[in-house]
């Protein structure tokens, strides 16, 4: 196991603070609406049929039932109700039972056994039917037929697409034990005839990039060691690396491909591969995002974020045959539900800064010597796909609240301080960092939860979990996401113009370290409204009284395949770094610190 980078980039540390695990009723992703056409002839006569149109699987989520468990019923409105999901027919609410529905009712555990073409995949990819139209005249084929005479169309339709029926219909969920008429979801669904069947979109891509066919727009650097770069149509972009030495290397989109929105976050799916097949020794990659333009060091970032995947024990999180190949990470600015950064007025979003305030993405190799057991990785490791979808902030679904919740410090955490040091103390309620002495050279501030000691072999009965919990006090669950918020002030108005060079907010997994998120920033824009001056302050910098929202996403991929007892764990992470190399608005020194008012965790999804 990588200790030495368990340490190094972790910076481990307590807190089993507020974990709620009582079960909370599923919730339900946006759905879009249906489209049932005739265009395609789906089985014999059955004509206005749309197979496996919505995989219920991907679109239900609930906090402690596993999704092929969840059970699925639903309404449908008006008197003549002429649409079919499966087999199965409509429940009422406040007569029929949503919670445990009736076999015929539910629409999950069943579908036509004499029509298989109408379900392909089968019970969980529900399939619509327009029973009016396309009615089962009995056990066996044909199933209808429907005689076709709108526009002078046949079954596949000549005439122009004329829309004969639609009904609302409403989705419920149920645990088995819960669920929740307030997290049921109404769409609508349409019969076309003379029309293909389709969906309405559900999420904004804005960008996408398939790098077998086109790298345009994509450049390699290298910044240190030897990091040979390659493109092909077999594995897209990739970057090479030798077990010696250190190598950092990396491809970096152009400045701008994703436009920075307000109230929003960012989805990017990427699809990777290795060509090294073993286990523990693939190099560690980044996914990172930030708004600096050109070759490294071009100017300072204000924003940003640094995904780190690690090959550790088990290769759960690699991009091998034993770990996975599809990785999704979400990004936005810590700052960006701030009032002062959203302003487009005095903040991010205001004209003038257009030009500074959109988004790069890079894909890099960080290859460092010896210091996280580097010495054993080698090979290459490429990217294939990336897509990025944008998503309102509004249309964020919590799964689970209070995953973890400190409403008011009082102890439970502590810092782990790299070169010039730092205070703590909990004073009403906010835990208060601040310098021993004033930061005008180089600092890395870890806040915590825990006391930093933690086992990594123990051989107590409980498999070290009462030293590992507080430090890392939540249970690692697979493909999930967390919300992660810090509500942050700062100490005094001299604070807000003179703050840390930068604040950081992510999290990391227990031990074995394989994934750390990092989203930074750093206050080098000026807040219109005060730019010059000893008032001067940054476009996100915390303010003075009512503390203010910094926050990000952890998504937690693949649960470790570490021997180690007690891995399977993750905590939140608050940053404060300063560096000779960062002089925000001029600032050579950092006299003041900030106060951390409260956090929280919650497990979240967007529709998919």
């Amino acid at each position: 196991m990588r200790k030495g980078f368990s340490v190094t980039l972790a910076m481990v540390a307590f807190a089993m603070l507020a974990y709620n695990a009582s079960a909370y009723a599923p919730t339900i992703d946006d759905l879009p609406d249906i489209v049932i056409g005739d265009a395609e002839n789906t089985s014999g006569a059955n004509v206005f049929v749309y197979p496996d149109a919505i995989n219920l699987d991907a679109v239900g989520h609930d906090d402690a039932t596993t999704v092929t468990q969840l059970i699925w019923s639903f309404s449908e409105s008006g008197t003549t109700q002429p649409y079919v999901i499966n087999k199965a027919t409509p429940s009422v609410p406040g007569t029929d039972n949503l919670v445990s529905p009736a076999a015929a009712k539910r629409i999950d555990n069943q579908y036509d056994p004499m029509d298989p073409t109408t379900v392909t995949l089968g019970a969980r990819t529900i399939t619509f039917r327009d029973a009016l139209r396309s009615p089962l005249t009995g056990a066996g084929s044909p199933k209808g037929p429907y005689a076709d005479n709108l526009n002078g169309g046949g079954a596949t339709g000549s005439g122009s697409p004329t829309f004969l029926d639609s009904r609302v219909i409403t989705m419920y969920c149920s645990d088995g034990s819960t669920v929740s008429l307030t997290n049921a979801k109404s769409f609508i669904v349409y019969t076309l005839d003379n029309g293909y069947d389709r969906l309405s979109p559900r999420f904004n891509k804005v960008y996408e990039k398939d790098f077998k066919a086109d790298h345009t727009g994509w450049t390699p650097y290298v910044t240190s060691g030897s990091v040979p770069n390659s493109s092909n149509s077999t594995q897209g972009i990739c970057l090479t690396v030798g077990s010696a030495g250190d190598n950092d290397g990396q491809w970096q989109s152009t400045y701008g491909d994703v436009d920075l929105v307000a109230n929003s976050c960012w989805e990017a799916r990427l699809t990777v591969s290795t060509t090294n097949a073993t286990a523990f020794n693939t190099p560690l990659w980044l996914m990172v995002y930030d708004n600096a333009g050109g070759a490294p060091g071009t100017y300072q970032d204000e924003y940003g974020g640094e995904f780190f995947f690690l090959d550790n024990e088990g290769g759960a999180n690699s991009p091998l045959a034993v770990g996975r190949s599809n990785f999704t990470v979400y990004m936005m600015p810590i700052a960006q539900q701030t009032p002062q950064f959203s302003s487009s007025t005095n903040g991010f979003y205001t004209t003038i800064l257009d030009p500074r305030n959109d988004m790069r993405l890079i894909l890099r190799v960080f290859d460092m010597g010896t210091s996280y057991g580097a010495q054993y990785d080698a090979g290459a490791i490429c990217w294939s796909k990336i897509e990025v979808y944008q998503h309102d902030l509004a249309d964020m679904v919590v799964d689970q609240d209070n995953v973890m919740n400190v409403a008011s410090f009082t102890g439970g955490w502590s810092l782990n301080v790299v070169a010039q040091g730092a205070n703590l103390a909990f004073t009403g309620g906010a835990a208060v960092i601040t310098p021993t002495t004033d930061w005008n050279t180089g600092t890395i501030i870890l806040f915590a939860p825990g006391d930093q000691t933690w086992a990594l072999n123990p051989g107590a009965a409980d498999g070290g979990l009462s030293q590992n919990a507080d430090n890392f006090p939540i249970t690692w669950l697979a493909d999930s996401t967390y919300y992660i918020e810090f509500q942050l002030s700062a100490i005094n108005s001299t604070a807000e113009a003179t703050p840390p060079d930068v604040i950081r907010v992510g999290a990391d997994t227990a031990l074995t370290a394989e994934l750390t998120y990092d989203n930074f920033y750093v206050p080098n824009t000026p807040d219109l409204s005060a730019p010059t001056g000893s008032s001067a302050r940054g476009v996100g910098m915390p303010r003075v009284g009512t503390p203010q929202k910094y926050a990000c996403f952890f998504t937690t991929h693949s649960v470790t395949k570490s021997g180690v007892p007690n891995a399977n764990r993750w905590r939140p992470r608050f940053e404060i770094l300063t560096s000779v190399s960062l002089t925000p608005q001029g600032r050579p020194t950092n006299p003041t610190g900030l106060n951390v008012n409260s956090m929280k965790v919650q497990k979240v999804h967007f529709s998919k």
